[in-house]
């Protein structure tokens, strides 16, 4: 091992905290394509786009209401073979709507 001066080795391991902190502080990309089934989303949710909100989880099912981009809403979770979550609005089940319109709600503290 090469000995290196005290001012290169703790140059040496600020690099490779920012190296590392970097690649954990990178924030995942967001999916183009539907959620992967067995990774539902839950909790506090926000509507990434505006939507029809549809009594079943499908396409082919009544639309109960329509929903705005922003809209804070919880999501329930996602029925096994699809990927359509159900959400709530005040603690009371709405309807479905498709997994990849939702996003993680930001917590400001």
């Amino acid at each position: 091992m090469i000995a290196l001066p005290p001012r290169l080795r703790l140059m040496a391991l600020a690099l490779l905290l920012a190296c590392i902190g970097g690649v954990a502080a990178t924030p995942p990309a967001r999916a183009q394509s539907p959620v992967a089934i067995g990774a539902p989303l839950t909790g506090e949710v926000v509507l990434n786009r505006d939507i029809e909100v549809r009594i079943g989880p499908s396409e082919d099912a009544r639309i109960v209401m329509t929903l705005k981009q922003g809209k804070a809403l919880n999501a329930l979770g996602t029925p096994r073979g699809t990927y359509w979550t159900e959400i709530a609005i005040g603690g009371q089940p709405i309807g479905y709507v498709p997994a990849d319109s939702l996003d993680p709600a930001l917590m400001v503290t």
